[in-house]
């Protein structure tokens, strides 16, 4: 099947005036990477036949996400097109590990001191002040219940067609 797609493609590219193959976009992210992170590759050209990653075709464009766990260093990414290609070399690096190890925490020669709030007291008593009792209330709502029936007809498989 892909040989069918690759041999069509390469007809379409032939009656076209330019059979040049240009390089749309090739975007890839390959600095400060974990060791169990991705690498995501945006590629797209124009008048390609086939892509290939380390030697596996791909037919399509578009992203590409590979697990830097499961893939050779470095990636060897080939553009095929009308007796043309094109080849980069995607080097990974990987900067950063993440340390997972459970840790406690000591302090040493640690020392803090509480500042004590005073409480404020009033000498005068309250007098002449009336307070009033609060009341609470919940707002007595009813919703009558409402009576619902749906009556279906049972269909066979003629009614659906």
């Amino acid at each position: 099947m892909t040989v069918i797609i690759i041999i069509f493609r390469f007809f379409k590219i032939l009656f076209r005036l330019n059979k040049r193959l240009e390089e749309s976009e090739l975007h890839y992210f390959n600095k400060h990477l974990f060791e169990q992170s991705f690498v995501i590759i945006n590629y797209s050209f124009k008048n390609a036949l086939y892509y290939s990653f380390n030697g596996k075709i791909e037919l399509t464009s578009g992203i590409k996400i590979f697990n830097i766990s499961n893939v050779t260093n470095p990636i060897r990414f080939k553009v095929q097109g009308f007796f043309q290609s094109k080849e980069y070399e995607i080097q990974l690096q990987i900067s950063n590990r993440l340390n997972s190890v459970k840790f406690k925490t000591e302090l040493d020669n640690f020392q803090f001191q509480l500042n004590e709030r005073k409480v404020v007291t009033s000498n005068y008593p309250l007098t002449g002040i009336n307070l009033k009792q609060i009341f609470f209330g919940s707002p007595k709502v009813f919703i009558e219940p409402i009576h619902l029936e749906i009556i279906q007809t049972e269909y066979n498989q003629t009614d659906f067609l």
